[in-house]
């Protein structure tokens, strides 16, 4: 098909089909002339009229999430429960509900939850242990149906205040 075509036409039933793959990504909709002439003898004495379709295009849920955020933050000792550690991100390509994306800590310590719509991570108790860091999973699921999902490996690392002096 020459470039930039994306629909055919036959020219006996007059039914539009699709030249190529469509992407809802690339474009929603798409404008289809469509010019319809009679047959009349002479030529000359023929006659047509032109109709612009609209074709829109339906999203699948055809891409997976894709984390956006770094993978390593840190965190005050002592810091007390329900502080903002951090917030991590994940993006889709698809709309609607198949780029909706929602959060879980998949795997990791109990000190940590997560807010499943915004990815606001939050300390559940306050952060008295001596661990120097913390490995979470973090999955990343769209609303779409047959849900996509990926995985994000985020470690917490604690910081200390210097209270002591030189």
């Amino acid at each position: 098909e020459p470039p930039g075509r994306t629909c055919t036409i036959d020219s006996m039933t007059g039914t539009i089909s699709t030249a190529q793959l469509l992407d809802h990504e690339l474009a929603d909709s798409y404008q289809v002339t469509v010019v319809a002439t009679d047959q009349a003898r002479p030529v000359s004495n023929r006659q047509s009229t032109e109709k612009v379709i609209t074709v829109n295009i339906e999203d699948l849920n055809d891409n997976t999430p894709e984390f956006v955020s770094v993978n390593a933050v840190p965190v005050m000792m002592g810091a007390l429960t329900d502080s903002l550690v951090t917030v991590v991100k994940a993006v889709d390509k698809d709309s609607g509900v198949n780029g909706q994306i929602t959060y879980e800590i998949y795997s990791g310590d109990a000190y940590f939850r997560i807010d499943a719509a915004t990815g606001e991570i939050f300390l559940t108790k306050d952060l008295a242990s001596q661990l120097l860091s913390y490995d979470l999973t973090i999955r990343a699921r769209d609303g779409g149906p047959g849900q996509k999902n990926v995985f994000f490996q985020l470690t917490i690392f604690t910081t200390s205040i210097n209270d002591n002096g030189p």
